[in-house]
């Protein structure tokens, strides 16, 4: 444990989740403070997701248009 702490140690935690439909994996993650990568191909669900990433983190929205 004391290796991987060291070797993480200031940096901050990335969550790729290449299957995010609606981004519950996203909203918890970035709720945590981790930094955020989602992949989605359907266009409907990828709009849910901006939305729902934006009404935690407004600058989201900005950035993903």
């Amino acid at each position: 444990r004391r290796r991987i702490r060291e070797t993480f140690e200031g940096h901050t935690p990335r969550v790729l989740d290449p299957f995010a439909g609606t981004s519950t994996v996203g909203v918890a993650a970035v709720k945590r403070g981790c930094d955020y990568i989602g992949i989605e191909r359907i266009p409907e669900y990828a709009e849910i997701s901006r939305k729902r990433l934006a009404e935690i983190q407004p600058a989201l929205l900005e950035a993903a248009t």
